[in-house]
């Protein structure tokens, strides 16, 4: 008998993919025949994708792959460094990709728009600069034989974390402040080993604040796991450290709210009581 597929649309960045799934193959196996065969049509759309999409598409392209090696997302001012892309050019470029969901710009706490941060948030994009953009040995069951690697493993939490920050909405509805007044930002300290500050001494980085009217500022934490999540002491004494240093480096005097987004929860234990509020997976998407 034939193969049997189940015809679904798949959505990447304003454009439909009409694509067929063998129903008695597992994730695991179609992601290998989808991306990692010879000739898959999810690897080679890259290329076809943003010519479709974009005049001058090098500089686009440039822009999302200098962007997929910076987690922690970029400054304009950084990029132009990194790319040396002429500003008028590169200001276009950005508008351009924002306004079609390939990367996101996010204000400066405490809701500064100057050196805002951009960072890369198509998943498709994101897939394809980690895994498909080099041969990977020419391995067409790459996926098989590696999806429970470190590498896969630290892909799914970065793409977790854009998931959250692609439902910020979905999140303040969770907690039951989706009709108060917020601002959506982010931050980070370079560590500076040459302050006497403790505080100022230490780097940090906060990739997802919601500071609310009524004088409350949620500190989102973001953790991709099989189960529920589990707090070791060790991250306990990290996350009290970052309070310390971002209401030091901030001067930020209204109540701070360590907040967790995971998939599952976190796990009852000894240092849970950092954690203020909780929202799941499930919660993004009611």
């Amino acid at each position: 008998m034939g193969q049997k597929y189940a015809t679904k649309w798949l959505f990447l960045n304003n454009c439909l993919y009409l694509y067929q799934q063998i129903i008695d193959q597992s994730l695991v196996q179609n992601t290998d025949r989808l991306c990692f065969a010879p000739n898959a049509p999810l690897r080679i759309e890259f290329e076809e994708l943003y010519t479709a999409l974009f005049k001058h598409a090098d500089q686009y392209i440039s822009v999302v792959k200098t962007l997929s090696q910076h987690k922690e997302g970029m400054t304009r001012n950084d990029l132009m460094k990194a790319l040396k892309i002429e500003g008028r050019n590169l200001t276009a470029v950005l508008r351009n990709l924002e306004r079609c969901d390939f990367i996101a710009k996010m204000a400066r706490f405490p809701n500064k728009s100057t050196d805002a941060i951009y960072r890369l948030v198509d998943f498709y994009t994101l897939f394809y600069y980690k895994f498909l953009a080099e041969d990977l040995s020419g391995d067409e069951q790459w996926w098989s034989h590696n999806f429970q690697s470190h590498s896969v493993e630290a892909w799914m939490g970065r793409a977790f974390e854009l998931l959250c920050l692609c439902h910020v909405g979905q999140i303040k509805r969770a907690l039951g402040i989706s009709g108060m007044a917020t601002s959506v930002s982010s931050w980070r300290w370079l560590a500076d080993k040459a302050n006497q500050n403790p505080a100022k001494s230490e780097g940090a980085q906060i990739d997802l604040i919601i500071d609310r009217a009524d004088r409350m500022v949620h500190l989102y934490e973001m953790k991709f796991s099989v189960g529920p999540y589990e707090l070791k002491d060790a991250y306990e004494k990290k996350l009290r450290q970052r309070m310390t240093i971002f209401r030091e480096i901030t001067k930020c005097t209204k109540a701070l709210v360590n907040t967790f987004v995971t998939t599952f929860g976190v796990a009852d234990g000894l240092h849970k009581s950092i954690v203020n509020n909780e929202v799941t997976l499930d919660e993004l998407f009611l």
